[in-house]
Formats: structure tokens, C-alpha cells, sequence
């Protein structure tokens, strides 16, 4: 799980969600020695259920919020690899600035992608996800703003781009039974939180590698690792 590709991983506000260009080809080029392949979040939730089948050494390489460097560091990165990422998108703030980081940045927050450069990003094979309408912390909305948020991104990014959405990635990784109930009803078919909360196609699981030095980024990769996360969600 990744955010921001760029200046401030040094920064202790920051580098929990940004890690430096060097840093992130460094895991890009680790994963393409590797011969992983990518695959989308919904590929994994139908591989769960037993309905898909996965390439050998699959990862999903997902970025939440839209932040412009991951259009102009991220993308020709991954491309240069042959690998592909999915992008969890905040629908009503394409082209803005990411006001939901206005306590760490300076300023109004970071710039996200826009529109334009979402669906060039679409063209080159990469997945596209809702990231909710505005990043709000769903588990504290009524129902009514609840499917607005949920509803109204799926349908906003489908009418922008052009093409169906059925992936979801749960703001701050907040989320309960009633969000899960909301995404199912608003026509996602896989959504994805943060680390350690649970592991099925309404809540699935995800490794936080910004942090990660060369040595561990290699150990989150072990099937040891997601079987021991695994077994932590079940205790909680």
C-alpha cells in the first residue's frame, strides 16, 4: 500500500505515507527481479472465494488518494518494470489539493492527479478504484451521506473514465459492518483497508511499505507474512 512518491520521506509527519523515488524503484526493480506479477485487488478476492486463478508470485500494488506524483514519479516507475498499480481516486477532489493533509503539508494539502491524467493512466493498463467521494471517516456518517460517499465516487469516476468501477479502498481504513454492507449495496465487488484488520473481499488486508527498508520490504513479500497477519486478524 502506497501514498505519496516524492520529497518528505525524512519528515516524521510525513514518511509513515510518502517514500522517496529512489527508495520506491529500489521495491519496483526488487519485484521485478522476482517475476511477480501484478494483479488487481478484485483479482485476489475472487482467487479467496476459490473463483479465480492467480499468476505465479502475484502483488497488488495499490496507491490511495490520487496525488499528482503518482501520475508524473509512480506510474513511469511501475511502466518501466512492467507492472501495474491500482489507484484508489477521491472523486469530488481531482485537480484540487488534498485537504484531508493540511495538518502535515504546508499549505492546503498535496496536489492530486486530475481527471485527464486518471483516465491516461486508465489507457496504460493500470486499475482504477473509489476512494470515496471526499475521504471522510465512513463508520461516523448516516446512511444517507454514507451511500452518497460510496454511490456517488463508483458513479462519478464511471462517468469520467468511462469504464466500470468496482473497487473500493476505505478512507483511513476506517471501517465496520455497516460500511461493508454500504459498499456491497453501492456495487463495489472488493474493498480494501489498512493493515492487520481482516482478510475477505469486503476488508482485504494490506501492507504499509513506505517505511520499508530493502531487507523487510523483501520479508512483507513472504507467504509467511500475510499467513502470520492472517492469523493476527483472526484473533482480533
Amino acid at each position: 500500500m502506497y501514498h505519496r512518491v516524492g520529497e518528505g520521506e525524512r519528515d516524521p509527519l510525513l514518511r509513515r505515507f510518502t517514500l522517496s523515488r529512489e527508495r520506491f524503484e529500489a521495491q519496483m526493480r526488487c519485484l521485478r527481479r522476482l517475476r511477480c506479477h501484478a494483479v488487481s485487488p478484485e483479482q485476489i478476492a475472487r482467487w479467496l472465494e476459490g473463483g479465480a486463478h492467480l499468476p505465479p508470485r502475484p502483488v497488488a500494488i495499490t496507491f490511495d488518494d490520487g496525488y499528482a506524483d503518482t501520475y508524473h514519479i509512480a506510474a513511469p516507475i511501475l511502466e518501466a518494470y512492467g507492472l501495474r498499480a491500482t489507484l484508489f481516486l477521491v472523486s469530488d477532489y481531482m485537480g484540487r489539493k488534498s485537504t484531508w493533509d493540511a495538518d502535515v503539508a504546508a499549505g492546503e494539502g498535496f496536489p492530486l492527479m486530475s481527471w485527464e491524467q486518471a483516465r491516461a493512466l486508465a489507457r496504460r493498463g493500470h486499475w482504477i478504484g473509489s476512494h470515496t467521494r471526499t475521504h471522510r471517516e465512513l463508520p461516523l456518517l448516516d446512511e444517507a451521506a454514507l451511500a452518497a460517499e460510496l454511490l456517488g465516487s463508483r458513479l462519478d469516476l464511471q462517468r469520467q473514465l468511462g469504464q466500470r468501477v468496482h473497487l473500493l479502498a476505505y478512507p483511513y481504513s476506517q471501517v465496520d459492518d455497516r460500511c461493508r454492507q454500504a459498499a456491497r449495496a453501492a456495487g463495489y465487488r472488493a474493498a480494501c483497508a489498512g493493515e492487520g484488520i481482516d482478510y475477505h473481499r469486503w476488508c482485504l488486508d494490506r501492507v504499509n511499505t513506505a517505511e520499508a527498508s530493502l531487507p523487510l520490504f523483501l520479508a512483507k513479500l513472504s507467504p509467511w507474512f500475510y499467513l502470520f497477519r492472517r492469523a493476527r486478524a483472526r484473533r482480533w
